[in-house]
């Protein structure tokens, strides 16, 4: 099956709690993929968001979901899957 890089987003970002409160500013480093498989809607959304470990641990002690508002304005839901700041979308990527 072949990948496709459909988009890379690199900046600072501000990670907020899931009911909407600004918790800090970070930069972060996404990719958004499909397998060739996949239908053209369904895409895969990882890579870093490097906020303080305060911030982390609330999604990883607490499975809290946060969202990060990117520089051109769109918001992505996701969750920290290691401590190191590796992230997943869990939700699409909206304006």
């Amino acid at each position: 099956m072949k990948t496709t890089v459909l988009e890379r987003l690199s900046g600072t970002g501000l990670v907020l709690s899931a009911s909407g409160e600004v918790l800090e500013s970070a930069p972060y480093h996404l990719t958004i993929r499909r397998d060739g498989a996949e239908p053209p809607d369904a895409a895969a959304i990882t890579g870093y968001i490097a906020p303080t470990r305060a911030v982390r641990r609330r999604s990883l002690d607490h499975g809290e979901r946060l969202a990060l508002r990117l520089e051109d304005g769109r918001h992505l839901p996701f969750v920290f899957v290691d401590p190191w700041g590796k992230v997943e979308a869990c939700g699409p990527l909206t304006s």
